[in-house]
């Protein structure tokens, strides 16, 4: 058996690419997560992989790589090892493995790209920019704690939305700044290395105050797409405890005002 360390899909790609074209079976190789930064090739990557780079290429379906570089961003340590039995299968005698869903390793790998999507999708939904100056320069930092890697994947949709601004993301793995011109990555931090407030999430909150309707809040619905775990992150979530505390009062008076009104109707003479 032989071990490889790899942190990014890039390092797993090349590295898997070399294993394979030197007819080195799944049952052979392990690939271990090493949980760091991204790095370039390191010893423990290169060691035991064949000396020279393959000059010809592998084919495999264009979905496969898609849905790899997705789950290559999963916490799951066995990610690199799945993502290496499709990579063998497709290349060797299975080419239309993408296909079988009802397979235990395609069900793993879109189970996780599902779970990815998803961490994806809250992020954008949840990131929360506080403003700070720097150097007489407006910059506006978030943290914000990921279930899985997917910083990069994630980046994308915060440069096109807040272009024009500075800002930074900050989370546990790593941490991503755009000055306008381009994205510079950098380690991880705690939270502590983020502000905690500024003068518009105070404007935020008195938003929130002023648009929340008792009569819509549906508490079931708000716990699963608003997790514990998230709500840190999240400046509203101050105030949301203490309107729901008043909730049931505020639909039955709202109801009141809704009853006599529609028994005395304003003049429209």
């Amino acid at each position: 058996m032989q071990d490889f360390t790899v942190n990014t899909f890039e390092l797993w790609r090349d590295a898997a690419r070399r294993l394979v074209h030197a007819v080195l079976p799944p049952s052979v190789v392990t690939f271990m997560d090493s949980q760091g930064e991204r790095t370039l090739w390191g010893h423990d990557v290169e060691e035991g992989l064949p000396d020279a780079r393959p000059s010809s290429t592998i084919s495999v379906p264009s979905s496969f790589l898609d849905v790899a570089r997705q789950v290559a961003c999963h916490r799951d340590r066995d990610r690199w090892n799945v993502l290496y039995r499709l990579l063998w299968r497709l290349t060797h005698g299975e080419p239309e493995l993408m296909h079988v869903l009802t397979d235990d390793d395609v069900h793993d790998l879109v189970v996780r790209r599902r779970q990815v999507r998803r961490d994806v999708h809250r992020m954008h939904a949840f990131v929360r920019f506080r403003k700070c100056t720097s150097n007489d320069t407006e910059w506006f930092v978030a943290w914000y704690r990921p279930d899985h890697r997917i910083l990069h994947l994630a980046v994308p949709f915060f440069v096109q939305r807040y272009k024009i601004m500075c800002w930074s993301i900050l989370t546990p793995d790593e941490s991503v700044m755009w000055n306008r011109d381009e994205l510079l990555y950098g380690p991880g931090t705690a939270c502590g290395a983020a502000p905690e407030g500024d003068a518009l999430e105070q404007m935020w909150l008195t938003y929130y105050r002023s648009t929340y309707n008792p009569t819509r809040i549906k508490k079931r619905l708000l716990r699963a797409q608003i997790p514990l775990r998230f709500r840190p992150c999240l400046p509203e979530t101050r105030a949301m405890g203490e309107l729901l505390v008043g909730t049931p009062e505020s639909v039955v008076e709202l109801m009141k005002q809704r009853r006599e009104g529609e028994q005395h109707p304003g003049d429209c003479g």
